[in-house]
C-alpha cells in the first residue's frame, strides 16, 4: 500500500522527468515570439509608424463621431436665472438661483433657499421654467352691501365672488395600462 507521501512524490513536477522537457520547450517558443517581435520592430521605417497613426486616429475620429452622434450642448444658464438643482444623496430636486458661472467648464455657482453657495455641474442643474401666476383681485366697488328695498338685488349680491384662481386644463398622457401620467410638481 503507498502512503501519501509517495503518491505526492509521484506527482511532483521534479519527480516527472518529462516536466523538465515541457519547461524548455516552453522557454524556447516564449525566445521565438520575443525574437519575432524584435525584428517586427527592427523592420518598420517611419513612413510606416506614421501611417499606422494616421490609421489610429482616423479610427479613433470615426469612433468619437459615433459616440456624439446623439449629443447635444446644453443651453447657457444666466447669473440669476432661477433653476432646480438635483441633490446628490436624495436624488431629488432643489428650487436654487444661480450666482454666476464658475471658473472650470459647464460648472455653476448656485445659491440655495437657505443661503448656502455650492458649485454644480450643468448635467446636475434644471432650468425653472417661467411660471405665470394669475393673481385674481376683486375690486372694493363692486362688492354691495344688500338693503331692504331691493330684496331681488340682495340675493345676488350675496353670492361671494369665486377667489380661486382658474387653472389651465393640464394634459396628462395615458399608458396602455391607463394609469395617468402628470407632469412633475415643480412645472404644474
Amino acid at each position: 500500500m503507498a502512503t501519501p507521501v509517495a503518491v505526492q512524490l509521484n506527482l511532483h513536477p521534479t519527480m516527472n522527468w518529462d516536466a523538465d522537457d515541457i519547461v524548455e520547450a516552453f522557454k524556447k517558443f516564449k525566445q521565438k515570439t520575443q525574437l519575432a517581435f524584435k525584428s517586427f520592430l527592427k523592420g518598420t521605417t517611419v513612413n510606416e509608424k506614421e501611417e499606422t497613426r494616421a490609421k489610429l486616429t482616423a479610427t479613433q475620429e470615426q469612433s468619437q463621431k459615433y459616440y456624439k452622434k446623439h449629443a447635444q450642448y446644453l443651453p447657457e444658464i444666466l447669473g440669476g436665472q432661477h433653476v432646480h438643482t438635483q441633490d446628490p444623496i436624495t436624488k431629488t430636486w432643489i428650487p436654487a438661483q444661480v450666482v454666476s458661472r464658475a471658473e472650470t467648464p459647464r460648472s455653476y455657482i448656485i445659491e440655495m433657499e437657505s443661503g448656502r453657495q455650492l458649485r454644480r455641474n450643468r448635467a446636475h442643474i434644471c432650468p425653472t421654467p417661467k411660471l405665470s401666476r394669475i393673481t385674481c383681485t376683486t375690486p372694493a366697488a363692486s362688492v354691495t352691501t344688500p338693503t331692504e328695498s331691493s330684496p331681488q338685488r340682495a340675493q345676488t349680491t350675496h353670492q361671494q365672488p369665486n377667489n380661486t384662481p382658474q387653472t389651465p386644463v393640464r394634459s396628462t398622457r395615458s399608458t396602455r395600462w391607463r394609469s395617468n401620467i402628470l407632469p412633475p410638481v415643480r412645472y404644474r
